[in-house]
């Protein structure tokens, strides 16, 4: 991901090089990530640190913090997805550029 840094979160977190929104849908116990960057790296999968409620996205070549704690309602279904839903959005538009679902990993 290539854009400018955002000072809120930790500068080597993903989301203070992209807007991301965490969604998680209680009816099929699913997680979400809405973004509206490009991937300039190959996402592999997402890990998860569950004591502390950390997303890490493993890219090729590397790992990068989310950079957010998650909030009860989301760590509890983040605790039995298997895969995490990411689907790019146009923010000019509002519609869906792109979108991958990638393995989720309890550590």
């Amino acid at each position: 991901m290539s854009t400018p840094q955002n000072p809120q979160f930790p500068a080597n977190s993903v989301m203070a090089q992209s807007h991301m929104s965490v969604y998680a849908n209680k009816a099929d116990q699913t997680i979400t990530i809405i973004y509206d960057q490009t991937l300039t790296q190959v996402l592999l999968g997402i890990e998860y640190k569950a004591a502390a409620r950390e997303m890490i996205f493993e890219f090729s070549p590397g790992k990068m913090p989310f950079g957010v704690t998650m909030n009860d309602e989301i760590h509890a279904i983040m605790m039995k997805a298997a895969t995490i839903t990411l689907i790019q959005i146009d923010l000019k538009t509002g519609q869906p550029v792109t979108g991958l679902e990638v393995p989720l990993v309890i550590i």
